[in-house]
């Protein structure tokens, strides 16, 4: 009996002491369920994806892009049509489209020939789960397109009294056919796409971590007191601080980024100083986030669960379980603050593709390191100086 009361007695003491912190409570309870209720209100699933159609001029086929639509809302829509397949894949490299479908511009004289009508499919993705969705509707588009090629030819056919040439049985059964090609230089594979993504959130949490609980150790172990007497200046310490974070990580970064491309098969195609720039930017964005969320707390496990809620918002909005073209605008605009954000698609096009589509990525990367740099400097001159 005496045994069980002592242990109510901690289980008092314990409540106790996380309801008399609310800030720690704030952040242990609140925390996590802001983080849910922003995920569960933004998600907005799936985008439709978005076809392109190559309509040749002379072709004589509909060039109003809703004579080709296959009822598919939500799943499927036609954003128009061009002349050519040089403009339509214009639009694939701006992200205007995710797909083309391009009909030749003979097909009917093809078909009139006894010749089989190929229809081009091409996409542009690294992405295996979008590469799956695209590859699943390619078939669907160019069933309507052989269906308007067919439905010419017959109304040409009817037009001419003399045509009474007997068709092939092979060429009615199977008048066109599709081809599917991905223009991107390597074929979308989950380990390697989803591995560049763990890489930059390991990256992320690695140099966040080493900054948090580096500046909280230096309060414990009074070494912030020392510095009022020592010639050592914030701007000095923040240096060795960042040079000493940044080779830790690095050395870690590196045998990781080995890992992955030998053990792992991931391809590199950027170069390596691409890459370079890239990591010593998120580790730079890193250290600087994990330096000011320890300047902004006062106690070591207040730091640590501000790293979780940290590692939990990157891993939702990171673009690592979902895709970020799934929430709505205004969370996919707040993701870009988070350095793993930015990290994650430079990674991608960089191993996966050899150039970085979105080049302004490393301007915002750079900006948070520059920007949480200056963030951390100035609390932790106002620290000094308030312990003064």
């Amino acid at each position: 009996m005496r045994g069980l009361t002592r242990a109510f007695a901690v289980v008092g003491k314990e409540m106790l002491v996380v309801l008399r912190r609310p800030s720690a409570l704030a952040t242990l309870v609140l925390g996590p369920v802001v983080i849910l209720a922003v995920f569960g209100l933004s998600y907005i699933g799936q985008p439709p994806v978005r076809a392109l159609l190559v309509v040749p001029a002379n072709s004589g086929l509909p060039t109003d892009g809703r004579a080709y639509d296959l009822n598919q809302q939500g799943v499927l829509q036609i954003v128009g049509t061009r002349p050519t397949l040089a403009s339509a894949r214009q639009a694939l490299a701006s992200h205007t489209a995710d797909i083309v479908v391009a009909a030749p511009d003979n097909a009917v004289q093809q078909l009139r020939s006894g010749k089989q009508v190929v229809i081009q499919v091409e996409y542009d993705t690294v992405n295996p789960y979008q590469s799956a969705v695209i590859s699943r509707l390619a078939e669907p588009l160019a069933a309507s397109v052989n269906e308007k090629i067919v439905a010419q030819i017959v109304a040409q056919t009817n037009g001419q009294s003399g045509a009474s040439r007997t068709p092939d049985p092979n060429l009615v059964a199977a008048p066109t056919r599709a081809e599917t090609r991905d223009l991107a230089p390597t074929e979308p594979k989950l380990i390697a796409f989803y591995g560049v993504a763990v890489l930059a959130l390991i990256v992320q949490h690695l140099g966040l971590t080493l900054g948090a609980l580096s500046m909280n150790a230096d309060r414990r172990q009074g070494m912030l007191a020392l510095l009022r007497v020592a010639p050592v200046g914030a701007l000095e310490l923040l240096t060795g601080k960042y040079v000493a974070f940044v080779v830790l990580t690095g050395a870690i970064t590196s045998a990781l980024v080995v890992l992955m491309t030998q053990a792992m098969q991931v391809p590199m195609l950027a170069s390596i100083s691409s890459v370079m720039s890239l990591l010593l930017l998120l580790i730079l964005a890193s250290v600087g986030l994990g330096l000011v969320l320890s300047l902004v707390t006062r106690s070591e496990s207040q730091v640590i669960q501000l790293a979780l809620l940290a590692l939990l918002a990157s891993v939702f909005f990171g673009g690592l379980a979902i895709d970020l073209s799934q929430f709505s605008p205004p969370l996919q605009v707040a993701s870009q603050f988070l350095p793993v954000t930015e990290a994650t698609r430079l990674g991608q096009d960089l191993f996966l593709r050899g150039a970085a589509t979105e080049p302004w990525r490393f301007a915002a990367l750079a900006a948070m390191a520059i920007g949480l740099t200056l963030v951390a400097l100035l609390l932790l001159r106002r620290e000094l100086m308030h312990r003064q």
